[in-house]
C-alpha cells in the first residue's frame, strides 16, 4: 500500500505541475497580446505565481516571448 501511495504522491506532482505550467504559458500570451514589455512579464508571473527570477526566465524563454 505504501508503495502505491507514493507512487501516486509522483502522479499528483506531476499533474499539478504540468497544469501550472500551461497556466502560465497562457498568462504570457495573453499579457503579451496587452502589449506589456517582457520585464513587466517577468515580474508579473513572478508575483502572481511566486516565481524565482530564474524560474520566470525560463518560462519566457520557452514561450519564445
Amino acid at each position: 500500500m505504501k508503495g502505491g501511495r507514493a507512487e501516486m504522491c509522483k502522479e499528483v506532482e506531476e499533474y499539478v505541475k504540468e497544469k501550472l505550467s500551461y497556466m502560465i504559458m497562457n498568462v504570457l500570451k495573453k499579457k503579451k497580446n496587452q502589449n506589456m514589455t517582457n520585464e513587466e512579464i517577468l515580474t508579473y508571473i513572478m508575483e502572481a505565481y511566486d516565481l524565482s527570477e530564474e524560474e520566470a526566465k525560463a518560462y519566457i524563454k520557452s514561450a519564445q516571448l
